[in-house]
């Protein structure tokens, strides 16, 4: 994205800049195979609280919260570190 005074200006905010990043995937969605989601890893769970579902990535169990934070989504886009069920 170009800025106002024509340098290119990043369109993701990352940690260094102080500001959001993502702590619910292994890895950058989209560096995996292609047309794999999230939901088809064999690192995906699923889990059931109370009459809600909450979808994590099993490689980042340790930092898990209980909140939307570290939740995923099933159709997102598969992550470098995406391995196929056993």
């Amino acid at each position: 994205m170009i800025g106002l005074f024509g340098d290119d200006v990043p369109t993701k905010r990352t940690r260094a800049r102080g500001l959001k990043f993502d702590a619910a995937h292994a890895a950058t969605p989209g560096t995996g195979p292609v047309g794999e989601p999230c939901g088809s890893c064999a690192h995906y769970r699923s889990l059931f609280r109370n009459v809600k579902r909450y979808r994590k990535c099993g490689l980042l169990e340790r930092t898990w919260t209980h909140g939307p934070g570290t939740d995923i989504r099933a159709h997102d886009a598969a992550c470098r570190k995406w391995e196929a069920p056993k």
